[in-house]
């Protein structure tokens, strides 16, 4: 499965992660499991869609003035916003 992840964490609020994944659940444990990070991540929205190289460079791309770092996945960004833009290209929930 080609998917694509909104997380969100309570400990980082104001903060979403956008990634890619074959494994949801797995990606969702080795995420939270670092030191660094004193709460589990939550899946805000995911979703499985054709090309996830693709579609995560874009999306990327579309938030990158949000964007934290330019080596991290973290935005500061609405997940609501991020979920209607990838509404337009996701393939099932």
């Amino acid at each position: 499965m080609n998917i694509i992840y909104i997380l969100t964490n309570e400990a980082m609020p104001g903060y979403i992660k956008i990634g890619k994944t074959n494994e949801l659940e797995r990606r969702v444990k080795e995420l939270s499991r670092h030191s660094g990070v004193p709460l589990p991540f939550e899946v805000f929205y995911a979703c499985e869609v054709e090309n996830m190289d693709f579609v995560e460079r874009q999306l990327h791309e579309a938030f990158g003035r949000t964007r934290v770092a330019e080596n991290r996945e973290f935005f500061t960004e609405t997940p609501e916003r991020v979920v209607a833009v990838l509404k337009m290209v996701q393939k099932r929930d």
